[in-house]
């Protein structure tokens, strides 16, 4: 089974009407809600404090959607995978 594409840049641009620009404007605004999960994320780990698992588990969830929205493959995998084991560790 192949990894999915880090995009697909033909539905991309289908959600986007064809255009380019704003296409690219989504990324880069993708882009930094990553980064500002991702350093949330990294808070939590380094600072747990109640229900660590569960804001890992809305990070990884908002890269998530962002991701798919965008056709972003890898990245919509990676963070629900991430989300799943997050929920799994809290339940546990």
């Amino acid at each position: 089974m192949n990894p999915p594409d880090v995009i697909n840049w033909e539905e991309a641009m289908q959600q986007c009407g064809d255009d380019e620009e704003f296409l690219r404007e989504l990324l880069e605004d993708l882009r930094s809600e990553t980064d500002t999960q991702l350093a949330n994320i990294a808070g939590i780990i380094q600072n747990p404090q109640q229900n660590p698992f569960q804001l890992i588990m809305r990070a990884a969830h908002v890269i998530k959607g962002a991701a798919a929205n965008l056709m972003c493959g890898q990245l919509r995998a990676a963070s629900m995978q991430l989300e799943q084991s997050a929920a799994q560790a809290h339940e546990a």
